[in-house]
């Protein structure tokens, strides 16, 4: 009989938890300038932890489904956010790392993951 792996469950904000995995970046570009103009155009770096597995997100149905309302499963790859803390994302760029902090829902266009993590600590795993 083949073993089928748990998906391991959170829940949003104000729940904060740890996750595990590898910090990765992509380039995007920003809300205003879609690319059209290459040679004016720029980008931004956007930071994300890649998952070793895949999580599953559940929303609060009595909550707004924007803000925290809405469940995401197969969520392997997610943005992250330092608005407290001041953290050089290329310091760990490629790296496994351990981060503690907290879910929220993505609801900005500069939003690039359905789900988006508030760091409030990292550390090498």
């Amino acid at each position: 009989m083949e073993a089928r792996s748990q998906v391991i469950k959170y829940d949003y904000f104000p729940d904060s938890c740890e996750l595990s995995g590898t910090i990765i970046m992509e380039q995007y570009y920003p809300y205003c300038d879609s690319g059209l103009f290459a040679e004016s155009d720029y980008t931004i770096n956007y930071y994300f932890i890649q998952l070793h597995h895949k999580i599953k997100v559940i929303g609060n149905p009595n909550l707004d489904e924007e803000l925290s309302g809405l469940t995401e499963s197969n969520v392997d790859k997610i943005q992250l956010f330092d608005c407290s803390i001041n953290i050089d994302w290329e310091d760990y760029l490629d790296e496994e790392v351990r981060l503690t902090g907290y879910f929220s829902h993505a609801t900005e266009v500069e939003h690039h993951s359905n789900v988006i993590f508030t760091v409030f600590s990292v550390s090498e795993d």
